[in-house]
């Protein structure tokens, strides 16, 4: 069954209508309310198309907010259904917070990256994020003060965007595979920031030692390397500590890969890595790559799972 047979689509009409998902609804394989909204803004005179999971039912005040951002050519939904495999909305029907998930213009977010010839888009994707969230805290008692963001590949890159130039916004952010642009057009920012950042170190289209991102010869942006990008905001964050570092048990040896978790400790922030070793391009989840997949985009872990590891650190950051 596809997702559109798991989860109640509700439409809602007009920019002001504010509804909320009925009770008394749960899935009984999924053991959560499906409760998807949908709503299109319009912003800098265009039309965008944004997803929220809204949790019923839902608390008076006090709500946290995750913006999960799809990677470079997806959407919405596949960041939903396939990248996070619905994990989000799962944890957020149980911890009672709220998803958005935006669908980005032309399909892909404007990073930091400033050396990429044609830009998938030149929107201002920081002010619709903080668009988003201005209409979304006049519909719902949201909690300002657990404003986070998600994201993959070119929506990690993006989430890290967020965190250099709206930290007083966003309490945290996590990067899946999507590093620091190497020549970026993005300014630092002057308060620490909770950074958590996952990098496979066989990724394909986004080399763990650095370069240019793509396949076959593409050169879309160069990014930094892993290790240089924890750096950054290592320096950022005033960090100077050693990690505490742990190999995180290897529950799935046939998925070629194990994770490495270092954890450095700031007096105002902290920087999380996940290092997947033999890991490739994607989200660390339950649900294995097809063959074609695989073959592109290299090993999938199945150890942990990206959207619970962030979750931890989030409620970590605020803490």
């Amino acid at each position: 069954m596809g997702w559109a047979g798991l989860l109640i689509l509700v439409i809602l009409v007009g920019f002001s209508c504010r509804l909320l998902p009925n009770a008394g609804n749960i899935d009984s394989q999924t053991g959560y309310d499906p409760a998807l909204l949908t709503e299109t803004l319009s912003f800098e005179g265009v039309d965008r198309e944004v997803l929220f999971y809204v949790p019923y039912p839902l608390p008076d005040e006090g709500v946290p907010v995750v913006f999960m951002l799809h990677g470079g050519g997806g959407t919405a939904e596949r960041a939903m259904e396939t990248t996070t495999e619905r994990r989000w909305n799962e944890l957020a029907f149980k911890e009672k917070f709220i998803v958005v998930y935006p669908t980005g213009w032309n399909r892909h977010w404007n990073d930091c990256r400033a050396d990429i010839e044609n830009h998938m888009t030149d929107r201002d994707d920081v002010e619709f994020m903080l668009y988003l969230l201005e209409w979304l805290g006049g519909n719902y008692p949201i909690d300002t003060s657990q404003i986070f963001a998600a994201g993959h590949s070119n929506g990690g890159m993006m989430a890290m965007r967020l965190g250099l130039e709206a930290p007083e916004v966003f309490a945290a952010v996590f990067s899946n595979n999507g590093p620091l642009a190497a020549e970026s057009e993005c300014s630092t920012p002057e308060i620490s920031v909770p950074v958590m950042f996952l990098a496979g170190t066989a990724d394909p289209l986004i080399p763990y030692e650095g370069g240019y991102v793509g396949l076959g010869g593409e050169q879309l942006g160069a990014i930094l390397s892993a290790e240089d990008t924890v750096s950054t905001w290592l320096t950022i964050n005033d960090i100077v500590s050693s990690p505490v570092v742990k190999d995180l048990p290897d529950k799935s040896p046939e998925d070629g890969s194990t994770v490495t978790r270092l954890i450095y400790k700031g007096e105002a922030a902290s920087v999380w890595f996940y290092r997947v070793n033999g890991g490739g391009h994607a989200w660390p989840g339950e649900e294995s790559f097809s063959l074609l997949e695989q073959q592109t985009n290299g090993n999938k872990n199945h150890d942990v799972n990206a959207a619970d590891l962030a979750w931890e650190f989030f409620q970590n950051s605020v803490k």
